[in-house]
């Protein structure tokens, strides 16, 4: 999986204080810092990328959306994310928060929520704004980016804070959007501690029953819960980590396809090599070629 950095530099690279303690960076685009490289991307992040000018096609989980002005991308952990273009005129804000910061405040662990809200409730990871909604959104960002860059006193508070403002503006906006939809605050806290589970587990435990077990639940109602927050099963999550690591060995690593196969315990070669195809659209030879 792709860190802060590695999504930075796909674009025109990043200074490091564009970075903060390498979990928050928060940057303005436009088309001369877009990739310019459309690989296929996967992060262990929240991401966010606000629409200010122009527009960008992207694929997202596997489907393929056109992001305009006032619309704000949201991009989940681990899921499959690439660049298909972007038109010259192209202006926006990109802000990428790590996983780990949901431990540095109880407000930010509503992110998970926020991030996958769309995909179960819309059917898309897009949110078409106001241009009051946008202002505030863009205004977020603006306050999110001096605290990284600059000397401000108690960084990681005022960081935290706006990220936290940010969140709740999103939930906000989101349950006007859908007034009925709403995640008990013990459906949330299942979701994330099932997200904890299967970035640790993935590879000892592919079954439901386990991560149900852990959290002292029935099968039934944790597969009601991850598919209510996140409009995807339990399965689809461990396969995404499962794919995201292979990719990860295959391009850092030199040991042999039939080797990883084995390190994430599949049965053999070939059922590695299946898995991965339908998971990245390529075998893994060719994904390891950069074909």
């Amino acid at each position: 999986m792709y860190t802060i950095k590695e999504l930075l530099d796909l674009g025109q690279g990043h200074s490091d204080s564009d970075i903060w303690n390498g979990q928050v960076s928060c940057v303005e685009v436009d088309g001369s810092r877009m990739a310019s490289e459309y690989n296929v991307v996967s992060t262990k992040a929240y991401a966010f990328a606000l629409v200010e000018q122009g527009k960008m096609s992207v694929e997202y989980d596997g489907r393929c959306f056109t992001i305009r002005s006032g619309d704000l991308l949201i991009y989940a952990p681990a899921l499959n994310f690439r660049q298909l273009s972007a038109t010259p005129d192209y202006r926006g804000w990109f802000l990428i928060a790590d996983e780990r910061v949901m431990q540095l405040s109880p407000l930010l662990h509503h992110l998970a929520t926020v991030a996958y809200f769309p995909q179960a409730q819309l059917d898309s990871p897009c949110l078409s704004l106001t241009s009051t909604q946008a202002e505030g959104v863009r205004n977020l960002f603006r306050r999110i980016r001096h605290y990284i860059i600059g000397e401000t006193v108690l960084k990681q508070d005022a960081i935290c804070a706006a990220l936290g403002m940010l969140v709740v503006d999103l939930l906000d906006i989101q349950n006007r959007i859908v007034e009925r939809h709403r995640v008990s605050s013990r459906d949330e806290e299942l979701f994330n501690a099932f997200l904890a589970l299967v970035a640790t587990d993935y590879i000892d435990h592919r079954d439901i029953s386990y991560y149900a077990d852990c959290l002292c639940i029935s099968t039934t109602y944790l597969s009601r819960v991850v598919r209510f927050v996140s409009g995807h099963t339990v399965m689809h999550f461990v396969g995404q980590h499962l794919a995201a690591d292979a990719a990860l060995r295959l391009k850092t690593t030199t040991i042999t396809i039939a080797q990883i196969a084995d390190n994430l315990l599949f049965p053999d070669a070939s059922t590695f090599s299946k898995f991965f195809k339908r998971m990245k659209g390529v075998s893994p030879k060719e994904y390891r070629k950069g074909e």
